[in-house]
């Protein structure tokens, strides 16, 4: 992302990115914020699977599982 970010700034263009990295690097950088806060044109949202232990006996099928409890707990969500 930062690349990109930097790649924005220097041809004067637009880019999307997540803030942390927009906070990290807005010092460095003449960029600024167009467009924030929207649920709804903005929402991005994250999925996560196992992968089926049946049809690919190598993964690591418990590690999975117990990653994927992890992000579902609350102490994963916050």
């Amino acid at each position: 992302m930062g690349d990109t970010i930097i790649t924005a700034d220097t041809k004067e263009g637009y880019t999307l990115s997540d803030r942390g990295t927009y906070l990290s690097m807005k010092e460095k950088m003449k960029l600024w914020i167009l467009f924030e806060s929207d649920q709804k044109y903005l929402f991005n949202p994250y999925h996560i699977m196992a992968v089926n232990p049946v049809k690919f006996p190598n993964v690591k099928y418990d590690l999975a599982m117990k990653y994927i409890g992890y992000v579902l707990s609350r102490r994963g969500r916050t």
